[in-house]
């Protein structure tokens, strides 16, 4: 949009320019610019035309899918979305919004056939996001988390990992890293992944999920776990 609009006020500058009318100087002509000058100005015009109806259209109904998303209107904000990227395919930031859309509609009440279904569309949003754009982190943590969700835990590894290298100092990917051996209940990598991602350089905003919130879950959760696993024991001991 932003090129667009630098496109825009270059035109629309050439077309105000009166010229310049010299009575020392006399202008020099130069065979064959004036007609290459329109040749070029309606390229322009159509290059923004073009710009508009794809790029334009594409964002608007991606902001109305934000709309939507605040008045409660999850399945519309999804058909908005799936609108947009499928008329801007090029776009790795519509593909990144309508995975993170499509994965924060799956809900426990899902039947297995609907649940799958959501989480492969996701997954495929999600690799297309990272593949158009594979410079952001917060792409990358997003397609491990979808294919956690889809059991597979390999891809999502790689997925952290390319998140750790581009942002190598950054708490975020860390924390993903101990969330995704959390999931796997592979506690003691999840601690140490944890305790890392306690010693970044750059943390996350206050208020947001960080580290030590996230290393108390693990701390409560393998508690919990022991004593179930003390109950059982004693259950066992007790016939």
């Amino acid at each position: 949009m932003a090129a667009i609009a630098i496109l825009g006020a270059i035109v629309l500058g050439l077309l105000a320019n009166p010229g310049i009318d010299s009575e020392v100087y006399k202008t020099r002509r130069i065979w064959g610019l004036r007609f290459l000058m329109k040749i070029v100005m309606l390229a322009a015009s159509a290059a923004m035309i073009y710009g508009a109806a794809i790029f334009g259209v594409a964002d608007a109904h991606a902001a109305i899918a934000r709309l939507q998303n605040k008045r409660g209107e999850t399945d519309k904000a999804l058909r908005s979305l799936a609108q947009a990227v499928e008329i801007d395919p090029r776009n790795a930031a519509l593909a990144y919004q309508h995975g993170m859309a499509l994965m924060d509609s799956i809900k426990p009440t899902m039947t297995k056939e609907d649940y799958l279904h959501t989480v492969d569309s996701t997954v495929a949003e999600l690799t297309s996001a990272t593949a158009l754009n594979p410079f952001d982190y917060l792409y990358q943590l997003a397609l491990a988390d979808a294919l956690d969700a889809a059991k597979k835990p390999d891809a999502a590894m790689s997925a952290i990992q390319r998140a750790l290298t581009v942002a190598p100092l950054y708490e975020e990917p860390r924390l993903a890293l101990g969330m995704h051996y959390h999931r796997l209940k592979e506690f003691q990598k999840a601690e140490f992944a944890y305790l890392w991602a306690g010693q970044a350089k750059a943390m996350n905003r206050e208020g947001t999920t960080n580290w030590l919130e996230s290393y108390r879950q693990l701390l409560s959760h393998t508690a919990a776990l022991a004593e179930r696993q003390r109950a059982a024991l004693n259950a066992q001991q007790s016939r």
